[in-house]
């Protein structure tokens, strides 16, 4: 639904309605949910734009999971994040760990 209320499709475009529902379902541990939470924070589709809160949400949907698989976008973007000094301090060591 969270997407859905993004992007507009099938339903009415709500993007503040669709990250309330993305943040619910991150915040249960939904890793595809991280990944688009944290996307909206980048952007501010949503939500106010907050680097740091979008390279917190990038992290948790980076992170191995018994249930599921890490996000590979999620780890590229916070590679991207650490190389760039973007919502974290910049750490090219830590840029390269996370993009392998």
């Amino acid at each position: 639904l969270g997407v859905r209320l993004l992007d507009g499709n099938g339903t009415r475009k709500d993007p503040v309605e669709g990250a309330r529902h993305l943040l619910e379902a991150a915040s249960m541990g939904s890793g595809p949910a991280q990944m688009l939470i944290a996307a909206c924070y980048q952007s501010g589709e949503g939500v106010q734009q907050d680097d740091k809160l979008a390279s917190t949400w990038f992290k948790l949907a980076s992170k191995d999971r018994s249930n599921e698989e890490a996000i590979p976008e999620a780890r590229h973007n916070l590679a991207v994040c650490y190389a760039r000094g973007v919502g974290v301090p910049k750490d090219e060591a830590l840029a390269c760990a996370w993009y392998r």
